[in-house]
C-alpha cells in the first residue's frame, strides 16, 4: 500500500519539492517506522509501520534513482546501488532465521535498533549532501494565486499518468517485478523457516 500511494503521488511531489526535500521526506518516513518497532508495539501499529517504511522507501528509491541516472557514469552507479539491494536480499534470510528462531520471551524486537541506526545515518547523509535543495519549490505570487493554472497542472499530471499507463512495456516490466519480488520474498521466508527447522 505504501508503494501504491507513492506511485499515485510521485508525479505530483516534484512540482512542490526539490530533490533534497523529497529524499528527506523518504528518509524521515523510514526513520519514523523504525522508531515505532523496537519497543514491541501492538500488532496493528506494527503492521502500519511497514506501510510507512514502504512509502519512505518508494520516495527515496524513485527520486534517488532519478538523481543518480543524471550523474556521469550513471549505469555504473545504478548497477552498484541495485547490486547492494541484491546483497541485502541475500543476507536477509539469515537475519530472518535468527529473528524467527528467537523465543517469544526474548527481546527479538531489539533487532530493529539496527535498521533504526541505519535510518538515522541515512537521514543525516541526505540532509548533509542535499542541504542546498531541502526547500519547497519557489512560486511566483501570480502563479500561486492562479487557480486555473493549478487546475491545468493537475490535469496535465493526470494526462501524463494515463499516457504512461497505456505503455505495454510498462505493464510487462511491472508484471515481471510483481512475480520476481513475490517469489524472492516467499523463497526468502521459506528458506528462513527451513533453516529454523533444520537448526532445531
Amino acid at each position: 500500500m505504501g508503494w501504491l500511494l507513492a506511485a499515485a503521488t510521485n508525479s505530483h511531489l516534484p512540482k512542490f519539492f526539490n530533490i533534497g526535500a523529497l529524499l528527506t521526506i523518504g528518509a524521515s518516513l523510514q526513520l519514523l517506522s523504525q522508531c515505532l518497532r523496537p519497543w514491541k508495539p501492538p500488532f496493528p501499529l506494527y503492521a502500519i509501520t511497514f506501510f510507512i517504511t514502504a512509502l519512505g522507501q518508494a520516495y527515496q528509491d524513485s527520486h534517488g534513482n532519478t538523481f543518480v541516472s543524471s550523474a556521469p557514469g550513471a549505469h555504473n552507479w545504478l548497477g552498484f546501488i541495485h547490486g547492494m539491494w541484491g546483497f541485502g536480499s541475500l543476507v536477509s534470510p539469515f537475519v530472518a532465521t535468527a529473528v524467527a528462531s528467537a523465543s517469544p520471551n526474548s527481546r527479538w524486537t531489539l533487532f530493529y535498533l539496527f535498521p533504526l541506526v541505519l535510518s538515522v545515518i541515512n537521514l543525516i547523509a541526505v540532509i548533509v549532501v542535499f542541504r542546498d535543495s531541502l526547500h519547497m519549490m519557489k512560486r511566483d505570487r501570480e502563479e500561486t494565486g492562479n487557480a486555473e493554472e493549478r487546475s491545468g497542472r493537475n490535469q496535465s499530471a493526470m494526462k501524463e499518468i494515463k499516457q504512461v499507463m497505456k505503455v505495454r512495456n510498462l505493464w510487462l516490466i511491472s508484471l515481471f517485478f510483481f512475480f520476481y519480488l513475490g517469489v524472492s520474498m516467499t523463497a526468502g521466508g521459506k528458506m528462513a523457516l527451513k533453516i529454523h527447522h533444520f537448526l532445531r
